[in-house]
């Protein structure tokens, strides 16, 4: 998810990560402006990598007037 979102005026991404005791969790978050909307898709893992949903974003965001 971070990183890039396409098809919007204007975007933030950013990731968390967080280690305690060795285990790890991470939340990812983008927050995208297309016209006067603001929407944000955020994703969450208390274990590993978060799974990347860029193609769910990229098709919400076409659904946006």
């Amino acid at each position: 998810m971070p990183g890039r979102a396409t098809g919007c005026a204007e975007s933030l991404a950013y990731t968390a990560e967080q280690d305690k005791d060795g285990k790890k969790s991470t939340i990812e978050a983008v927050l995208v402006r297309k016209g006067t909307t603001t929407v944000s898709f955020t994703a969450t893992t208390v274990s590993g990598p978060v799974d990347k949903r860029t193609e769910d974003v990229g098709a919400q965001l076409k659904r946006l007037n």
